[in-house]
């Protein structure tokens, strides 16, 4: 009766014993999934913050890259108005003119003024078109943008400046153009910041002359900027792609235009980088990828009203 008794007794232990064993399994297995929950939750939110913070760092980025869009615009105000008022002045007087001459009955000469009007309007629609396509914001992805257009863009938006400046303009591209992937606006903004720095690299040089070449080889084009202006000034040389980094005077830039555009073309997955030259000035190198001209290539700019 004894040993039966202790036999009970050790059974119900055991038994007791299986019991905690299972309820403390059980506890355990529920926390480990709370504890999951839990973890899951927290990557969630973690997950979501990273993504808030990331759109917001691009819509700073490109709010950012805008900003010293429209300040470049700002700087080339005067030549603009000076390109606006010019052909406005001799519309003013041809058209005044061909009301006289009409009087005359000489309309042949009246024609030929007309002519000339509407070469100019079309001349003030071009720059108007460019002016509203520079101004624009980029869109998000890069796209097949012909080089050459690009390059024209930036040149007529700097025309006034470079002939206020004695500074002469020697472009070299291939024929064809080569097509890049990059977003239009973003490329004439790089392209106005190099053309720009380096006519004002060259308002004190005795010779002022820029060279803009661009070629193709394999898979990427290639474009350098050359300048025969003071070249890039020592104490600035080593961050002359951070921010505020500028030998300009004080008033005359942010030092934030190279950076810039260096991230606008590291984001098309190229490279910008820049040396000095031998003989005086500077060079800024860009690579790009290059990409097949579109079937249809995009049209950018809008029609001309027909007559």
């Amino acid at each position: 009766a004894r040993n039966a008794a202790w036999i009970a007794a050790l059974a119900a232990a055991v038994a007791f014993l299986l019991a905690a064993a299972g309820w403390l399994s059980r506890r355990a297995a529920m926390h480990k999934l709370a504890a999951q929950e839990a973890l899951k939750q927290a990557n969630d939110q973690l997950e979501a913050r990273v993504a808030d913070r990331t759109r917001q760092l691009h819509e700073t980025q490109q709010e950012l890259v805008h900003a010293a869009k429209l300040a470049v615009l700002g700087q080339l105000s005067a030549g603009l108005a000076h390109e606006l008022n010019q052909p406005l002045a001799a519309l003013r007087t041809l058209s005044d003119n061909a009301v006289v001459l009409m009087d005359q009955q000489r309309l042949d000469v009246t024609r030929d003024n007309l002519v000339r009007i509407s070469q100019m309007v079309g001349r003030l629609g071009e720059l108007t078109r460019r002016l509203k396509t520079f101004a624009h914001k980029p869109g998000d992805h890069a796209v097949p943008t012909a080089l050459a257009s690009a390059v024209a863009n930036a040149q007529a938006l700097l025309a006034d400046r470079m002939r206020r400046n004695g500074v002469q303009l020697e472009s070299r591209l291939p024929t064809p153009s080569p097509w890049v992937q990059a977003d239009p606006t973003l490329l004439e903004q790089v392209l106005v910041n190099l053309l720009a720095n380096a006519v004002d690299a060259t308002a004190q040089a005795p010779e002022r002359h820029i060279r803009l070449t661009a070629w193709q080889e394999e898979s990427q084009v290639l474009l350098t900027v050359s300048d025969s202006g003071s070249g890039i000034a020592p104490e600035i040389a080593a961050r002359l792609f951070e921010p505020f980094a500028t030998s300009k005077p004080s008033g005359a830039g942010l030092g934030l235009g190279l950076m810039i555009s260096r991230r606008i073309v590291e984001a098309f997955g190229g490279t910008l980088v820049a040396d000095q030259n031998a003989g005086g000035g500077a060079t800024f190198r860009i690579t790009l990828p290059a990409c097949d001209a579109p079937a249809e290539p995009p049209r950018d700019h809008e029609p001309a009203p027909r007559p």
